[in-house]
Formats: structure tokens, sequence, C-alpha cells
């Protein structure tokens, strides 16, 4: 039997920074052994008797991994516990570092930034502390009689913030400019508390103050209608700063936990509506200023391409924009490759992002254009699509890869006929799966997924038809939807353009993801974050190029030296000078070097040499980069990042602008079109959600339970566990 892990245990001590690393200083040392399979509350236990601690949530545990001293880990459930069993599981002994801490706001004032920083410092420890965290100055922000307050808005502001931080619920009795009462919302409580203006001045002065209540503080309420969403605003409003997909969950949560305060989902929704609009302005106001930004991109990055469109009402219906770096790069220094796709908005006008995205020399995402529509309709992809076939002006041998969107696939052909449409074969899999629904088991599902993916990669006729007489033998649906599905556009060995490996849009995919926080931002903010991002992403790109010194980028001389080390086996047979056969233990390939191509047909989809040119290239002493696109080189992946992506500053950005007219599309030399007292760029009408609108709350239904499916024989009940029929 193996021995069992001791957990020396380290506490008393502190983390300190030391030369880019956090090291534990000071403290003692307590031990335990580690036993198999325990959780993480009894783990937990053990901690705090071999510690002496009391109260388990003062503490929080951390560990180092072996080998890798710069980031501390943090333990705090059983997944976690599992996660440094397996780390440690070779080793006697494992240190184990206890943190002790008591967060709690000190002081007369606490601050929003305070707040903020003692909560990033506890998301930091992942431990939840049970104590509430009021601010202390919202207990005391009213005192006594003759307290004098700046005016009327900061008198109710501190009834507001007392009543909540000494959870109870208040009415106002008079409410004016002049004086203003208020009472205990319980009925027959004597707290009161009575203000008025001094005599020709703004200042409130407190007259009457009954600090005493007499109901029961039992039957007080922690939901506040004294939380306005300005007060939640303002609590929420630094961290809707730094992470603008701060959620209204999210926000009900920490309130709760920070201020004991609980929330409704509207409250926190507006309240973080109020904070959206004091960081970045309203959302009907961003699109206000579409034309400024449009032609303040075009003045501080001459050559882009930028375009958006009205509607008859001078309502906002579509934006394109182009970046003069981004044609530069992709025309000079990119392969004639396109990946499409469309992605929500998070704004309450329910925009979505087109954006086309290319590949660079080092296969890494390269950002082309992006567009703002409403909604993914054929229309708005059409629009999109034209515009970027304006840009793409002299490319040839282009090919788009997108999903099977109807609108889409229509919009393609329309605006590119000669050029190669491909499906993305990750849809293509999920298409196939949703139309078969449950008339098959998931192990067949999974097995036809299998298929699928083999055929795509198939390079001869003969495999691609042997998977799916496979496929064909556990499901004629399946086969027939295969079958109609336009292989040419998925299926390698069909292709009539070139993907150069690339049979997804995950990089599509990826810039969705990447853009995630600027989806939650009003359109201005919007563009102005992925502009920022792209600034960014150009640079660094720019910075990794230049270090790199060999011919080939990281990424593909990585495949080409794989490739050379497999072709060891090869044996070669020369013909001619050009000619040769090749021998991989498998087949005979035929290589020719002349007219670029190898019967295994790699060479030709990907464009690198494969491994039986690598060998032919070892044989003849030939330099194989010669054989290998001239996309995939580092001349080209630095040419592609050359030209900067410039800041548009904004100092000089109205209040207002106007439109230049309902369709303009912003090239060199057209600025001297710019009206001022043009229409204004209106936001778009919302549309309102189907059926009659609902007269009364719908009491919440319990949520049905998913029957149990066997998996082994297909009935209802059970499971494949405790199946016993006879199948």
């Amino acid at each position: 039997m193996a021995p069992k892990l001791v957990v020396i245990c380290r506490i008393g001590g502190k983390l300190v920074d030391k030369e880019s690393r956090e090291i534990y200083v000071g403290g003692e040392a307590h031990a335990f052994e580690l036993d198999e399979e325990m959780e993480f509350s009894l783990f937990l236990s053990r901690v705090a008797t071999s510690c002496n601690v009391q109260d388990t949530s003062t503490i929080s545990l951390k560990y180092l991994v072996p080998g890798n001293s710069s980031v501390m880990i943090s333990l705090g459930s059983d997944d976690d516990l599992a996660c440094f069993a397996r780390v440690f599981h070779s080793l006697i002994s494992a240190e184990l570092y206890i943190l002790q801490h008591d967060v709690r706001f000190v002081g007369t004032r606490a601050t929003t930034s305070q707040f903020h920083a003692v909560n990033e410092s506890i998301n930091e420890l992942n431990v939840e502390v049970l104590e509430p965290r009021l601010i202390s100055s919202w207990r005391d922000v009213i005192t006594e009689v003759g307290q004098t307050f700046e005016g009327v808005v900061e008198f109710r502001k501190a009834i507001g913030k007392y009543a909540i931080a000494r959870h109870f619920a208040y009415k106002y009795n008079k409410n004016d400019p002049d004086r203003v009462t208020a009472i205990c919302k319980e009925e027959g409580c004597e707290w009161r508390i009575h203000a008025s203006r001094l005599k020709d001045t703004k200042v409130f002065r407190l007259q009457t103050f009954t600090s005493e209540h007499s109901c029961d503080p039992g039957i007080r309420q922690k939901t506040h209608p004294q939380a306005t969403k300005k007060l939640v605003g303002s609590l929420v409003q630094d961290k809707l700063r730094d992470t603008p997909k701060y959620s209204a969950r999210e926000i009900i949560n920490d309130i709760r936990r920070d201020f004991e305060i609980s929330l409704g989902y509207l409250q926190a929704y507006r309240g973080k509506d109020i904070a959206q609009k004091a960081i970045h302005g309203s959302m009907e106001d961003s699109f206000n200023k579409i034309p400024w930004l449009c032609s303040k991109i075009m003045e501080t990055n001459p050559g882009s391409y930028v375009e958006w469109l009205t509607g008859e009402d001078c309502r906002f219906q579509r934006l394109f924009i182009s970046f003069y770096a981004q044609i530069l790069g992709f025309k000079k220094a990119c392969r004639p490759l396109l990946m499409i796709d469309g992605t929500f908005g998070k704004d309450h006008y329910k925009t979505t992002i087109l954006s086309a995205i290319a590949i660079d020399g080092n296969d890494q995402m390269f950002p082309f254009a992006f567009g703002v529509v409403l909604g993914e309709t054929k229309r708005n992809w059409l629009w999109f699509l034209m515009n970027l076939r304006t840009i793409l002006d002299g490319v040839v041998n282009l090919t788009i890869i997108s999903d099977r969107h109807v609108g889409l696939v229509d919009s393609v052909t329309e605006v590119f006929p000669e050029c190669y449409h491909a499906f993305c074969v990750r849809h293509i899999v999920a298409n196939l799966l949703g139309s078969l629904g449950s008339s098959i088991k998931s192990e067949a599902k999974k097995v036809i997924k299998g298929l699928v993916y083999v055929a795509v990669g198939s390079t001869r006729i003969e495999a691609f038809n042997h998977n799916l007489n496979e496929i064909k033998s556990i499901s004629k649906e399946a086969y027939a939807w295969v079958r109609d599905s336009e292989p040419f556009r998925w299926a390698k060995v069909y292709a009539t353009g070139n993907r150069y490996g690339h049979l997804t849009t995950n990089v599509a995919e990826s810039f969705n993801s990447w853009i995630l926080e600027a989806r939650n931002l009003p359109i201005i903010p919007m563009v102005n974050k992925i502009r920022e991002q792209l600034m960014g992403h150009f640079y660094t790109r720019r910075e990794e190029a230049s270090r790199w010194t060999k011919s080939l980028t990281p990424s593909f001389d990585e495949i080409l030296q794989k490739y050379v080390l497999q072709s060891l086996i090869c044996r070669v047979s020369p013909s001619n000078n050009s000619l040769y056969e090749v021998d991989d233990g498998v087949r005979r390939r035929l290589v020719n070097l002349q007219t670029m191509t190898c019967t295994c047909r790699m060479w030709k989809m990907t464009k690198i040499a494969c491994i039986h040119v690598a060998k032919v290239c070892k044989v003849s002493r030939r330099n194989i980069v010669e054989y290998c696109s001239p996309y995939y080189t580092t001349e080209m992946w630095r040419l592609a990042y050359a030209e900067s992506i410039h800041p548009v500053p904004n100092e000089d950005m109205p209040f207002n602008i106007g439109t230049l007219s309902s369709k303009v599309a912003i090239m060199e030399g057209d600025l001297q079109n710019i009206s001022s007292n043009s229409t204004p760029v209106l936001p778009p009408k919302t549309r309102p959600r189907p059926g009659r609108p609902k007269k009364r709350r719908l009491e919440s239904q319990p949520e049905p339970k998913r029957a149990l499916h066997c998996g082994r024989c297909g009935s209802i009940g059970h499971n494949r566990a405790t199946c016993n029929k006879a199948i």
C-alpha cells in the first residue's frame, strides 16, 4: 500500500512578494495525513483542528504546484481537493498555506473604491465571508438635531443610507424643496425625522429626530425600496467600468454579501443601467455620435473604409468598419481566406456584430472587418458582404468559410459568385445531429459524428464513400442528410477551392469571445473598445514577428519539423530531377516538384510540404522552405502587421451631432460633406415581445424532473447502471 500524503499546514505567517512571486513567511507548522476519498468539509475540519482555528470562515487555503513557484493555487472545494491530491500523488508531503483574514470597513468614511478593493481581495482568496460588511458611516450619517446638509437632495440620500444600514423602511409625510418629514413604514412606530431649509440658503437643518423605533425589529425587511437605482448605480460604477459584462445577478449577490441588502432583479438591472450611463452616456446619445466617430476614424486612420446606413426616419440600421492597417495587411500578406460569422450584442437594442476574420502567417486570428446591424438577416448580410467586396477589390481565389445560415448562404452566392464558399464542419455535424432528434440513440450519434469527421479529412473518394456507407449502415436518415448537404462545401476530397487546412469557423468564434466585454457596451464605446483591442493586437503581433528569426513562422516551423521527423521512415526512388516515388510504409506516393503535387494531396490542400516532400528535399538536398507557401514565411507575418491602427482621441467629441445623409460611405476625400446641422442619427426602434402583454404575474411553477432514460435498452424509468432487462 502506498504511504499516505502528509499535509504540512503553515499558519500565522503572511504572503510577501519577492522577485515577481509570492512566498509565505513566518508562522508555525502542523501536519496530518490525507485520507483517500476525503471530502473537503472533513479536510477543512482537520486543518482547523490541527492549527487550532475556531472559525473556518476566517481562513483560506493555498498551495504551490511543485516546480512552479510563481502562482498560488486556492483550495476551497471538493474538486480543488481532488486536484491537490493528484498534484502531490507521487510525493511524500505537501505544504499548505493557511491565510487568516478579517475583512471589514473601518474609519469614518468608506468609499466605492474601497468597497471594490476589498471585493477583489475576497475574490482572490476564494473565500466566502459570512459576516456582513456594512459601511459604518451609513449607520451614523444622521446623528442629532441641528445637523446640516447641503440641500434637500443630500438630505434625502442621507435618510436612504441611514435606513439601509439600520434595516428599516420609511415613507415621506412631507416631501418638497423646503421641508422633508419621514416616518417608519411600520404602523405605530415612533421613529420620525424632520428637516427644513434655512431661510435664503439651500442648506437643510435637522429640526426633529426621534431615533428609537417602537416597532418590532424582527418584522423589518432587508429588501429596501430606499436602495434606489441611483444608489445601486453609484455602488457598482467602479466595478462596471472595469468589468463591462458585470451582470444584474452578480450585482444582487455582491450587494447582499457586502451590504446585507436584498435587491430585486429590476433594482439591480436599473442600477446597472444608471451606472453604465454615468460611464458611457446613454445608448440613445451613443447612436447620435456615429457620424462624428466615423469621420474621426478617417481623419486618424486615412485609407480606412467606414459606412453607415439610416432609414428614412433617420433611425440607425447598419455600420461597417475596416481600418487601413487591416485592409493593407490582408491584401499584402494574408492567404485569401475569410471566415465570417455573427454574434449578438447585449445592449437594449439587440444589435448583432458581424465579422470577417482572416488568418495571419502564424496561423492566428487576423481581424479584417466588422459591422453592427439589427439582426442576422439576409438583407443585413447582403449589405455587409457588398461592403466587404468593395475593400477586397483585386483579391483573387478567395475562399469564404461560414455556417449554413440561410440568409448568409444566399448572400455569399449573390455577392461572391466566383468564390469558393465552404461550410464549417462543426456546424455541419451539429445540424446533422439536430435533424436526427431522438430517432436514434446517443451512442449511435457519437459514432455518426466520428464518421463524419473522418469523412471530412479523407483525401480519396474511396475513403469518403466508405465512411458514408458506414453511416448508412447505422442510419439511413443520417446518410440521406449527409448526401444532400452539398459535400463539395465541406469535404476535402470534393473541395473546389483552397481552405488551407481550416475546416471550421473557430477563428471567427474566437473573435466573438475576444470582444465579449465590448458586446456589453453602447455602440460608440463598443466600437472604441474593439478598436483599442485591435490596436493592442496589431502591436503585440508586430513585436512577436520582429523577434522571430527563422524563415517560417513559429506555427509552421513546428509543423515542418514534425513532418521532417516523420519522414525518416520513408524511402525515396528518384525518376528524374523533379519526379520521385516515396514509400511511407503504407502506400507509395508520387511527388512532382515541378508541378508541386503529391498524390497524398496534403501538400495541395495545406500549402505546406508533406512528409513525402520533406523526405525528397532531404535526399535531394533542397531547401524545404521553398516548397511551402510564402504566406507562411516570417517576412509575410511581419508585413501583415507592418501598418499600425492609430488612436482616435475624443477631446472634441460633441454632445450632439448629426448624420451626413441617410446613406454615405466615407472614403478618402469625402470629409468635406460633413454638415453639423444635418439630421441626427436616432436609435433603432425596439420591437415589443410577441403576444398580448401579461396583466397578472404568473406564479412560479416547480421545475419538472427529467425522466431517467436508459442508454442500454432505451426504456424510461431507470438508467444504464440499474438496467436488468434482457436484450
